[in-house]
């Protein structure tokens, strides 16, 4: 009894491993292309057992041996072979491939069955083979078709190995047509013990295995899985910074705003804008730039969390607030973050200040969806333009100034192609004598609906990107107006204003050389203006570009002095030929002692640094003395002469020119 228990249990041991493991081979799991084959040969050895030990009374030797081994191996090699290709039908979804490959194992069962069976020359009658053969087949057919891919389903799977195997053992004694057989299985002898016992440890140690192998498959699929999912993460965060890409960032933020609206409260967003980048990057390289763009970040998830911040462009950063009960604790807030992130960036042995400025909206009364962060962008547009560390809060009036915009900027690509720029030219007078000693280049747009000062579109092209094209155009317009100059025996130098996106350009001096080479003039002959707001960004790099413009021939102004944040250590770094005081010090000098000996101040000191003084924005008699008696040494303004097309510029220096080539004294007043 204990034999034929031993010998069931290892069959139905074979056959649940040797499913278990087609199952393993099929769910996609554990693609191995060895599991099927394994699969096939466990499956074929648990049922050749099932007819080949049945006769317990047999020693191992007679099996392994005997007089009729061939017959043996061809039934392995049989069962083993319908086992390979019935799994094979079986990993199809199909049913009726399940019941195809349930009969071709069940049929390979049999034969296996009777050539086991006629080796040992215990073949019965044809109707007990039959008999015994069918219930091989039906147990196979049913097993094989009840038994589930999926891995999870532990009852089904033992049910129908046992139904494979109760075929089997079945089959097997049906077929045998002799008590003894069964009677000896029930008894079981010492070989035959031992043979089972061996089958049953084996058995074990290959489920063990399997067990194993199962689990370090399954490691290496979470594995698999984590770095995948670590890659997809990856792919939606900027590479530099590490934050959420744009998209990436407005899906959350949405998530936000719907689980706040749906417990009635409020969020905001908040977009941060970094200027400077460009000058840093030809300073000191692409790293150093990158590396500024990782310590604002890193000061930015300092206060907020990562699922809460995201990187919109390049020195664009935006973040969602939640935890605030009004719109002044939000101001400070935000106003917090703005000041933390604007703090020095140390690169290397340099300390950097970047401009950033701050712009938000509120959900939901600025809007829904991904609303409040556009017209957070456009409030942090609006913040830039109002200065540097400036913070705005997004109202209505921003978009009606946003539409504004796009239609000049419109009109201002249609400017650049009808050629509808003009030059006006306002004459540099000397002080004392009231002569002409040169010209400032001013840049108006003759546009269909009249003429436009630059304050009005200026602005507006700088933040689209058009102000380059525009200034190269007054470059070019101001060298052909040179040559004409010279050509009618006049040298007067022309003062032309440099955009900063013109001087942040590396290919400024190259532009600058090949555009006056072309129009044949000197270099001496222009004078480039720089604000003094350009020259404080970064004086170090702008001291270094400058100087080099110098040494090609270039004179070289400060415009609209006294209106910037200058530190006169760095000023005076500054290779400068001329300083232009703006005319905000001059309006009320004939009234203010305080002005007057302010402007007095400003014009020793830049004698003292070798520079010219040019006073702007003289409009009467008295402005002029006073401004003569300090020490100014040039000057503009209504006094003298208003600013004229070229072709008036050209009728006054006619008239003016004495037969000799100078100048005489021209005066308005």
């Amino acid at each position: 009894m204990i034999g034929f228990g031993l010998l069931a249990l290892s069959v139905v041991f074979g056959i649940s491993f040797a499913l278990h493991l087609h199952a393993c081979d099929t769910d996609g799991h554990h693609g191995f292309r060895w599991r099927r084959f394994g699969a096939a040969l466990l499956l074929g050895i648990a049922a050749w057992s099932a007819s080949a030990l049945l006769d317990t009374s047999a020693s191992v030797a007679s099996i392994a041996i005997g007089p009729h081994v061939g017959l043996r191996l061809v039934a392995l090699v049989v069962v083993v072979a319908t086992s390979f290709a019935g799994l094979r039908l079986a990993s199809g979804e199909r049913r009726i491939l399940r019941l195809s490959a349930g009969f071709v194992i069940g049929i390979g069962i049999a034969v296996a069955t009777w050539f086991n069976l006629a080796a040992a020359g215990d073949t019965s009658e044809l109707g007990a083979m039959l008999a015994g053969a069918t219930l091989v087949v039906c147990g196979a057919v049913t097993g094989i078709t009840l038994h589930p891919m999926s891995r999870s389903a532990w009852v089904v799977r033992a049910i129908a190995s046992i139904l494979v195997a109760a075929g089997c053992l079945a089959g097997a004694a049906f077929m045998a047509g002799s008590e003894t057989h069964l009677s000896g299985a029930l008894r079981g002898s010492t070989d035959t013990w031992v043979l089972l016992a061996c089958a049953y440890t084996s058995f074990l140690l290959l489920l063990g295995i399997e067990r194993d192998a199962r689990r370090e498959a399954d490691d290496l699929s979470a594995s698999l899985r984590r770095a995948n999912e670590d890659l997809l993460e990856f792919e939606q965060r900027d590479p530099v910074t590490l934050l959420h890409h744009r998209a990436h960032f407005s899906r959350r933020m949405k998530a936000i705003f719907e689980h706040v609206t749906r417990r009635n409260g409020i969020a905001a967003v908040a977009v941060f804008g970094i200027e400077g980048l460009a000058l840093v990057d030809d300073a000191y390289g692409a790293s150093a730039a990158d590396e500024a763009l990782r310590t604002v970040a890193g000061r930015l998830l300092a206060r907020v969390r990562d699922d809460r911040a995201g990187c919109l462009g390049v020195g664009e950063f935006a973040v969602v607030i939640t935890r605030f009960h009004d719109i002044g604790e939000l101001t400070h807030e935000v106003d917090a973050m703005l000041d933390a992130l604007s703090q020095p960036i140390l690169i290397g042995e340099e300390s950097l200040h970047l401009s950033i400025c701050a712009g938000f909206a509120v959900h939901p009364y600025d809007g829904e969806g991904l609303l409040p962060l556009t017209r957070a962008i456009h409030a942090m547009q609006r913040a830039k333009r109002s200065g540097r560390k400036q913070l705005c809060m997004y109202d209505a009036a921003l978009d009606s100034g946003l539409d504004g915009d796009l239609r000049i900027q419109s009109a201002l690509h249609r400017a650049l192609t009808n050629h509808e720029f003009v030059l006006h030219l306002q004459p540099k007078c000397e002080v004392r004598s009231g002569a002409i000693i040169g010209a400032e280049a001013l840049l108006r747009w003759d546009s269909p609906e009249g003429l436009i000062a630059p304050n009005d579109f200026i602005g507006v092209a700088e933040r689209h990107g058009l102000i380059k094209d525009i200034g190269w155009f007054v470059l070019e317009e101001s060298c052909r107006m040179l040559r004409r100059l010279r050509e009618r025996g006049v040298l007067l130098p022309l003062s032309v204003n440099l955009a900063p996106a013109q001087f942040a350009d590396p290919g400024l001096i190259q532009r600058l050389c090949e555009t006056v080479a072309k129009h044949g003039v000197s270099p001496d002959s222009l004078c480039l203006e720089i604000t003094e707001s350009m020259a404080m960004e970064n004086a170090e790099q702008m001291a270094a570009v400058l100087q080099a413009l110098r040494a090609l021939g270039f004179k070289i102004a400060m415009d609209d002095f006294g209106t910037g944040h200058s530190s006169l250590s760095k000023l005076v770094s500054l290779p400068v030929d001329e300083l232009k005081l703006d005319r905000s010090f001059i309006v009320d000098i004939e009234t203010d002692p305080r002005r007057r000996s302010i402007v007095q101040a400003i014009i020793e000191l830049a004698h003292a640094c070798g520079c010219v003084v040019v006073v702007e924005g003289v409009e009467t008699r008295g402005q002029a003395a006073l401004i003569a008696k300090f020490g100014a040494d040039q000057a503009q303004g209504f006094h003298w002469h208003r600013p004229m097309p070229c072709a008036a510029f050209m009728d006054l220096v006619d008239r003016r020119t004495s037969r000799d080539g100078r100048l005489s004294l021209i005066s308005a007043a």
